[in-house]
């Protein structure tokens, strides 16, 4: 089926934002090169849609395609500077791109430092939109709430409500709120404001 509109934008967005800092290692570290091969995609996508098999996950497709045409894109430009005669690669300069690579490569799959990077990504913007959206009390609850979280285990309500000096209904009744803000509106955020950076480098 053709994924056409809104929709494959929509997704197409989701999992390239998501996946940002793993595409951009994919890219050999060139913001340069991921945010053209990110204009030319969001173009063909608009126009032509998207085809998927039925029972293919999407994202998961479009995460594909993406890897494949910064690769293509990569090898297109390396290769357009080997045939160019006014361009010459040292032997030495050559060995240091190799060993770049490859370097870029390990650390691609080094998946806790991926997700440490995505928890990073995924912190700022979330207090990024509490503060354009929240007063300052309800992002101190929401924030201590939010960083008291050794080994992935949140604090009770009862002890958020003793750190803060706030009743217990109170921190409650606030992390559920924005909570909720969150899984609803999050990752829309996310996307509007990194589509607006990438065309405001241009």
């Amino acid at each position: 089926m053709n994924i056409t509109g809104q929709t494959i934008i929509k997704h197409f967005n989701k999992a390239f934002i998501l996946n940002y800092n793993y595409l951009l290692k994919w890219g050999v570290n060139d913001e340069d090169l991921l945010h053209e091969v990110y204009e030319k995609l969001y173009l063909k996508f608009s126009k032509d849609g998207f085809i998927l098999e039925p029972k293919h996950n999407i994202e998961k497709k479009l995460l594909e395609y993406t890897k494949t045409a910064i690769r293509n894109t990569y090898l297109t430009k390396k290769k357009q500077k080997s045939t160019n005669p006014k361009f010459k690669l040292k032997l030495s300069e050559h060995l240091e791109e190799v060993e770049e690579e490859l370097q870029i490569r390990k650390d691609i799959d080094e998946d806790t430092k991926t997700y440490q990077q995505q928890l990073e990504f995924f912190t700022k913007n979330i207090f990024q939109y509490l503060k354009t959206n929240y007063p300052d009390y309800k992002i101190y609850i929401f924030k201590t709430y939010y960083l008291s979280n050794p080994k992935n285990k949140k604090i009770n309500y009862k002890t958020l409500a003793l750190r803060t000096n706030y009743s217990v209904s109170t921190v409650c009744n606030i992390i559920q709120e924005i909570k909720r803000d969150l899984k609803k509106n999050l990752l829309t955020y996310i996307v509007e404001n990194q589509t607006k950076s990438f065309f405001k480098t241009k």
